[in-house]
Protein backbone atom coordinates (compact mmCIF):
# COMPACT_ATOMS: atom_id res chain seq x y z
CA UNK A 1 0.00 0.00 0.00
CA UNK A 2 1.50 3.40 -1.09
CA UNK A 3 -1.26 5.67 0.63
CA UNK A 4 -0.19 9.06 1.65
CA UNK A 5 2.43 9.50 4.57
CA UNK A 6 0.63 9.52 7.79
CA UNK A 7 2.99 12.28 9.67
CA UNK A 8 2.66 9.97 13.28
CA UNK A 9 3.37 7.02 11.44
CA UNK A 10 6.73 7.93 9.74
CA UNK A 11 9.46 9.00 12.37
CA UNK A 12 11.32 11.01 9.75
CA UNK A 13 8.12 12.84 8.80
CA UNK A 14 7.75 13.42 12.54
CA UNK A 15 10.97 14.38 13.20
CA UNK A 16 10.78 16.79 10.29
CA UNK A 17 8.03 18.33 11.87
CA UNK A 18 9.25 18.81 15.45
CA UNK A 19 12.53 20.60 13.59
CA UNK A 20 10.03 23.27 12.14
CA UNK A 21 8.10 23.96 15.11
CA UNK A 22 12.08 23.97 17.01
CA UNK A 23 12.86 26.81 14.74
CA UNK A 24 9.96 28.66 14.33
CA UNK A 25 9.77 28.73 18.53
CA UNK A 26 12.78 29.91 18.39
CA UNK A 27 12.16 32.77 15.97
CA UNK A 28 9.60 33.49 17.97
CA UNK A 29 12.11 33.46 21.07
CA UNK A 30 14.91 35.65 19.25
CA UNK A 31 11.92 38.16 18.38
CA UNK A 32 10.56 37.94 22.28
CA UNK A 33 14.48 38.65 23.70
CA UNK A 34 14.60 41.53 21.30
CA UNK A 35 11.89 43.34 22.24
CA UNK A 36 12.42 42.63 25.78
CA UNK A 37 16.16 43.90 25.50
CA UNK A 38 15.10 47.10 23.60
CA UNK A 39 12.56 47.96 26.70
CA UNK A 40 14.71 46.59 29.18
CA UNK A 41 17.65 49.48 27.70
CA UNK A 42 14.80 51.97 27.68
CA UNK A 43 14.26 51.18 31.38
CA UNK A 44 18.00 52.00 32.20
CA UNK A 45 18.11 54.99 29.90
CA UNK A 46 14.65 56.35 31.66
CA UNK A 47 16.57 54.82 35.51
CA UNK A 48 20.17 56.97 34.61
CA UNK A 49 17.56 60.10 33.87
CA UNK A 50 15.68 59.98 36.41
CA UNK A 51 17.53 58.88 39.23
CA UNK A 52 20.97 58.96 38.86
CA UNK A 53 21.84 62.13 37.27
CA UNK A 54 19.49 64.58 39.53
CA UNK A 55 21.61 62.22 42.78
CA UNK A 56 24.40 64.81 44.54
CA UNK A 57 27.87 63.20 44.06
CA UNK A 58 29.45 61.08 45.24
CA UNK A 59 26.14 58.90 43.91
CA UNK A 60 23.99 56.46 46.63
CA UNK A 61 25.56 53.02 46.63
CA UNK A 62 22.08 51.78 46.27
CA UNK A 63 21.77 53.97 43.44
CA UNK A 64 24.81 52.61 41.65
CA UNK A 65 23.77 48.85 42.76
CA UNK A 66 20.17 49.26 41.07
CA UNK A 67 21.85 50.70 38.01
CA UNK A 68 24.79 47.38 37.67
CA UNK A 69 21.86 45.47 37.86
CA UNK A 70 19.89 46.30 35.80
CA UNK A 71 22.96 46.94 33.27
CA UNK A 72 23.75 43.15 34.21
CA UNK A 73 20.11 42.35 33.28
CA UNK A 74 20.65 43.60 30.16
CA UNK A 75 23.65 41.37 29.59
CA UNK A 76 22.05 38.42 30.20
CA UNK A 77 19.07 39.01 28.01
CA UNK A 78 21.52 39.85 25.30
CA UNK A 79 23.68 36.44 25.97
CA UNK A 80 20.08 34.84 26.00
CA UNK A 81 19.72 36.07 22.45
CA UNK A 82 22.88 35.15 21.20
CA UNK A 83 22.12 31.30 22.46
CA UNK A 84 19.11 31.49 21.06
CA UNK A 85 20.78 32.66 17.44
CA UNK A 86 23.44 30.39 17.59
CA UNK A 87 21.30 27.48 17.88
CA UNK A 88 18.98 28.95 14.62
CA UNK A 89 22.63 28.51 13.17
CA UNK A 90 24.29 25.66 14.18
CA UNK A 91 20.71 23.63 15.69
CA UNK A 92 22.64 22.51 18.90
CA UNK A 93 23.12 24.35 22.18
CA UNK A 94 26.70 26.04 22.67
CA UNK A 95 27.27 24.72 25.94
CA UNK A 96 30.19 27.81 26.50
CA UNK A 97 27.51 29.95 25.87
CA UNK A 98 25.38 28.97 28.44
CA UNK A 99 27.59 28.72 31.20
CA UNK A 100 28.81 32.44 30.66
CA UNK A 101 25.41 33.42 30.47
CA UNK A 102 24.89 31.45 34.11
CA UNK A 103 28.31 32.89 35.56
CA UNK A 104 26.78 36.46 34.39
CA UNK A 105 23.46 36.13 36.19
CA UNK A 106 25.44 34.41 39.04
CA UNK A 107 27.66 37.81 39.28
CA UNK A 108 24.40 39.80 38.79
CA UNK A 109 22.74 37.77 41.77
CA UNK A 110 25.67 38.76 44.31
CA UNK A 111 26.60 41.80 43.25
CA UNK A 112 22.82 43.32 43.98
CA UNK A 113 22.37 41.13 46.79
CA UNK A 114 20.97 42.93 50.21
CA UNK A 115 23.95 43.15 52.46
CA UNK A 116 23.30 40.84 55.60
CA UNK A 117 21.36 42.87 58.96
Amino acid sequence: MNGPKNWLSDDSVFQQGLLRFQRVLAKVLAVAMVIVIIAATLQLLTVLAWEVAPAQFPFLVSELEMVLGQVLELLIAIEVLENITAYLKDHHIQVELVLATAITALARKIIVMPEPT
